[in-house]
Order: C-alpha cells, then sequence, then structure tokens
C-alpha cells in the first residue's frame, strides 16, 4: 500500500528545486555575455596649457610651480649689480724709451706676436701653485707674464732658450753658496775661451752690453748670482754677438 507521499509524487511530479542565485562574480561573468557592457571611453590628453597664468601659477589641473631656492649672492655679485662689472686696474709696467721705440720700429713684432710665439712656454698659468706668488692679484700676474714674452722677444730668444732658463729653475731658488758661485764662474770663463778662443773677451763685453741695454735684465741675472751659471753665460754671449752683428749694441749704456 503506497503512503501518501508516494501516492502525491506519482499524481503530481517531483517539485524541482528553485534556481539558485550564482554567486556575485558568476552572475557578472553572465551579465557581460549576455549583455556586453558599453565600454568606457577613453581618456583624452590634456590640452597644452596656452595661458601664461596658467603656465605660470598652475591650472585647475595643473601642480602649482615650485619656486627655485633662493641663494643669497656674493659680495662680489651685488656690487656688481649695484654698479656694474669693476674693470681690474691697469698694470702700469716701467718700460726704457729705447726699448719701447725698437719694439714698435720691428716690423717682424707685428707679424709674430710674442704673445703668441711664447705662450706655451710662458703661459698666463706659469705661477699657479708657487707660494711666493698667491698673493699677487691674478690681473697683475697676467700682465707681468705678458710683459716677460715681450722681454724675451727684445732679447732675441728662441722657446728652446726660454726653455733652457725655466729649467734652471729649481737651481735659483735659494743664494747658492760661494763655492758654488766660483764652480759657475770657473766653467763659464772656460766655455767662453773653448767656444770664441781669442775673441772671448770681446764676446764677453757684448754680452755685457747687450744685457745693459735693459736694466731689467741685470736685475734679472743680479738675483741669487744667475748671471753666473754656465748655462745663462753661454745662453747671453751668444745672443750679444748676434745683437753687434746685426747692429743692435749701437745704443748700449757700457
Amino acid at each position: 500500500m503506497l503512503d501518501d507521499a508516494t501516492m502525491a509524487e506519482r499524481l503530481y511530479g517531483t517539485p524541482k528545486p528553485a534556481a539558485t542565485r550564482p554567486p556575485a562574480d558568476e552572475a557578472t561573468a553572465m551579465a557581460e555575455r549576455l549583455y556586453p557592457s558599453t565600454p568606457k571611453p577613453e581618456a583624452k590628453p590634456a590640452a597644452p596649457v596656452n595661458d601664461p597664468a596658467a603656465r605660470l601659477f598652475g591650472g585647475p589641473d595643473t601642480e602649482p610651480a615650485q619656486d627655485e631656492p633662493h641663494q643669497p649672492r656674493t659680495d662680489d655679485e651685488q656690487a656688481a649689480i649695484l654698479f656694474g662689472k669693476q674693470e681690474d686696474p691697469k698694470v702700469e709696467i716701467d718700460i726704457p724709451a729705447d726699448i719701447l721705440a725698437e719694439r714698435k720700429a720691428d716690423k717682424d713684432r707685428t707679424m709674430f706676436s710674442p704673445q703668441e710665439t711664447f705662450k706655451d712656454v710662458l703661459p698666463d698659468n706659469m705661477w699657479d701653485g708657487d707660494p711666493d706668488a698667491k698673493d699677487i692679484p691674478e690681473h697683475v700676474r697676467v700682465a707681468v707674464i705678458g710683459e716677460m714674452r715681450e722681454m724675451v722677444a727684445d732679447l732675441g730668444m728662441s722657446s728652446a732658450d726660454v726653455k733652457t732658463l725655466r729649467d734652471l729653475g729649481e737651481a735659483f731658488k735659494a743664494e747658492p753658496s760661494q763655492e758654488q758661485v766660483i764652480s759657475w764662474r770657473e766653467a763659464s770663463v772656460d766655455h767662453l775661451n773653448r767656444t770664441y778662443g781669442k775673441e772671448a773677451a770681446q764676446v764677453l763685453r757684448d754680452a755685457q752690453a747687450f744685457i745693459a741695454q735693459d736694466p731689467r735684465r741685470a736685475k734679472w741675472l743680479e738675483l741669487n748670482n744667475r748671471g753666473d751659471h754656465p748655462k745663462v753665460v753661454e745662453t747671453f754671449a751668444r745672443l750679444g754677438r748676434k745683437a753687434r752683428l746685426t747692429g743692435k749694441l749701437s745704443k748700449a749704456r757700457i
């Protein structure tokens, strides 16, 4: 005998269970498949800001400009703003009138500038790092070195001659001993006699006359007995003889 429940199942069938709601993610996926969503519009790039005020202070969609940190001006910069850049004072160099006249008459000087010819062996920075020159203002250094180039041109020196004298710099850093001076003089006399023979005495007089044309030459040679060194004597003997042969000793002061 069938019970009531079995009888009802046979007559009406088993009721289907109600469909359960898919999980949120699953439901969303199904909805996307059935009803594709409208694509979102692409973001347009921001139009360039043409407003000067916006460029300076920023528009509604721009970050405000950041000010650069203020750097205090130095005293020299402040003075330049108030009074303009100050020119370095002109360096007055005492040059003998005869030397100036010879420079003006030297036609080769206009073609071969001493400043260009000797800038490598007598550069503007030749005294950098020299403790004896640390207190000399830069514009004074440049002026003095410029005049040194003119002076070696007056002497008729080559760049090799200048280099020879500069290479002796260490030997002249301190005053030599009396024994050292005597040794230099003996070597110098020996060189003159071997090189010029009977004309050695005249060559020495020519060198002395050549040096006397510009008192600054003698002052340089007297410092720490530079004029006694055999290489210095050899150089000035050769230059003095050349000056005699080219007629440039007529105004000698001895």
